[in-house]
């Protein structure tokens, strides 16, 4: 107790300084992994989709019953787009990472 009260002024700007820079950092890093999060869901998703397994070896009937080409190929060109952005996003975000805090991040990726 002794030490924080007779902090000097710039010892205790440097403290509060860096608590600032360390809670930054780290919210940057978790709008990363959000946006990896949900980069990760829309490539599930896009497998998912692309799974047209039969329901059995000896029937063609697709798992879903009635297939809608229309609705597959909207579906397809919805969620690639919507991948493409996310996934720019995501590089942005590591963009502003290393662009705030530099070389310490290359480590992380």
């Amino acid at each position: 107790m002794q030490q924080i009260v007779s902090a000097s002024g710039n010892d205790l700007l440097k403290r509060r300084s860096d608590q600032v820079v360390e809670l930054i950092r780290m919210e940057q890093e978790q709008v990363v992994n959000n946006l990896n999060r949900e980069v990760l869901s829309l490539e599930g998703k896009y497998m998912s989709i692309l799974d047209l397994s039969v329901r059995t070896r000896d029937s063609l009937t697709i798992v879903d019953g009635e297939f809608d080409e229309r609705k597959f190929c909207s579906e397809i060109q919805r969620i690639k787009v919507e991948l493409r952005n996310k996934r720019i996003e995501h590089d942005l975000a590591k963009g502003t990472l290393q662009e705030l805090f530099g070389e310490a991040e290359e480590e992380t990726k």
